[in-house]
């Protein structure tokens, strides 16, 4: 009976996909953007390109886009300081161009876009698999048909950004962890320490897989439960490692984004020639604001407080505690990219893992019947 479940919710499941894939065909659900246009380029110089000659080609085809149009001074022979200098924040992101460069030949530029929909695609299985060890086949099925549904997780299948790759490496992330806390086997460890390297090159995201392994750590503390302290502190090893690595390699950290943020809206007006502090204290504020604002106007804050009760009843479970710590290091967003257009992909996106579980252990709670009771054995008089 359990397998017939699982392969009638894999069939929903797969019936999604499909109408997902089938959406990806219109031109409106295909998009070409300026950080598009820059990971073209390193797409391009993976294939062997000269840098001029990778931006010519990338120029030339982006011309041809609608981006082109609304973002026309990007495009052209000498744009603006601001936008030469962007492609130096990306130079540490070097997953996903380069997997884009090794299907170039047969897609073109649009390898681009096969990237993010093998992503999404295999983001929403690994979500549908991950759900069935907490619920039954059809409400697994239900979180990952609704996962698939979420506007932004859609969205970025047909973007040209490295976004749905990471999103798809930070649930493989969550699911190692979560593994290695229940299992404690080394190759959930091993496994783990690959995708830290992997992600951190994919998209400095590193904060997320900290704050998930030192909520393992605090949760063992306050449990005092030492096996937990240590799965916490093997886990923190690897994100600690890959953050240096990328350091080390002195590729764009925090300061560096947030000064080029800073001298971005300076230069086309947005900001006046105040110090940076006071800018950078507007803008964490603002997006905090602004954030806490749309969580309640697209309907997220909602399913954010029926997570969170259906996490809190399960609050003695280890796996809830690499949920909760995840949710916060996600709070570094606003300190380290306080930019209202990247909150949704940059905050709310690293939440869902957490959101669509505790969603599914509510549905789970509320509509699954209870086991039968057992009748109590009839007590018989001594003979």
């Amino acid at each position: 009976m359990r397998l017939k479940a699982s392969i009638l919710g894999l069939v929903v499941l797969l019936v999604a996909l499909t109408l997902g894939a089938l959406s990806l065909r219109g031109d409106d659900a295909i998009h070409w953007s300026p950080d598009g246009f820059i990971y073209a380029r390193m797409m391009l110089m993976d294939r062997g390109y000269s840098a001029s000659a990778a931006d010519a080609t990338a120029r030339a085809f982006y011309m041809k886009k609608p981006v082109a149009v609304s973002g026309a001074a990007l495009f052209q022979a000498n744009p603006p300081n601001f936008w030469k200098q962007q492609p130096a924040l990306f130079r540490g992101r070097l997953v996903y161009p380069y997997v884009a460069s090794l299907l170039y030949p047969r897609f073109g530029f649009s390898a681009l876009h096969v990237v993010s929909a093998v992503s999404y695609v295999c983001a929403v299985l690994l979500m549908y698999l991950f759900l069935l060890r907490f619920a039954p086949a059809p409400f697994a099925a239900i979180g990952a048909v609704i996962f698939a549904s979420m506007d932004t997780v859609n969205f970025l299948a047909g973007s040209d950004s490295t976004d749905e790759l990471a999103f798809f490496l930070w649930i493989a992330s969550v699911v190692v962890m979560i593994g290695f806390v229940q299992a404690r086997r080394s190759w959930w460890l091993a496994l783990f320490t690959a995708l830290c390297f992997i992600l951190v090159f994919t998209r400095p995201i590193i904060f997320l897989s900290l704050g998930a392994a030192l909520g393992v750590l605090v949760f063992g503390a306050v449990t005092r439960d030492k096996k937990n302290v240590a799965a916490g502190a093997l886990l923190s090893l690897p994100v600690v490692l890959a953050g240096i690595a990328y350091l080390a390699a002195r590729f764009p950290g925090a300061m560096e984004q947030l000064q080029w943020h800073y001298h971005w809206q300076i230069e086309t007006n947005q900001w006046p020639q105040t110090s940076f502090l006071a800018f950078y204290a507007y803008y964490v504020t603002h997006a905090i604001v602004y954030e806490v604002h749309q969580l309640f106007a697209d309907g997220l804050m909602l399913i954010i407080v029926i997570a969170a009760i259906a996490l809190y009843l399960n609050r003695r479970e280890p796996f809830v505690s690499v949920f909760v710590g995840s949710c916060v290091g996600a709070l570094a967003v606003f300190f380290v990219n306080p930019h209202n257009a990247d909150l949704q992909r940059a905050f709310e996106l690293p939440l869902t893992p957490a959101l669509i579980v505790g969603f599914v252990l509510a549905m789970k709670k509320l509509l699954q019947p209870p086991p039968p009771a057992m009748d109590a054995p009839v007590a018989t008089a001594p003979t």
